[in-house]
């Protein structure tokens, strides 16, 4: 259900990872999902290096470093004929083919 989340809150440094975890149904996965760019936010601000920002794609989000591992893994994050090492290069093809 998403928007059903109020006065989220963090603050990261350099070479920090967050990690959210509760229920299902908590709200960390739309949480996840506004931060990574999969749903845009209906309010509030999400500020990197102190400036506002809006990711439109998860795409724009990955280019700001941010990145976001699904719940489903398996359906929403392989490509099941593809080695560990070529899965990982995919979110980086445009970086490694140029």
């Amino acid at each position: 259900m998403f928007g059903a989340f109020k006065n989220v809150s963090f603050k990261l440094h350099k070479g920090e990872v967050l990690g959210l975890c509760g229920v299902e149904g908590s709200g960390k996965e739309d949480v996840c999902a506004v931060i990574s760019g999969y749903i845009a936010s209906t309010s509030g601000v999400l500020k990197l290096n102190g400036k506002p920002v809006v990711f439109s794609s998860p795409y724009d989000a990955r280019k700001a470093g941010i990145l976001s591992v699904p719940k489903d893994r398996r359906d929403e994050a392989i490509i099941g004929i593809l080695s560990i090492s070529e899965n990982i290069s995919v979110s980086n093809y445009a970086t490694l083919t140029n």
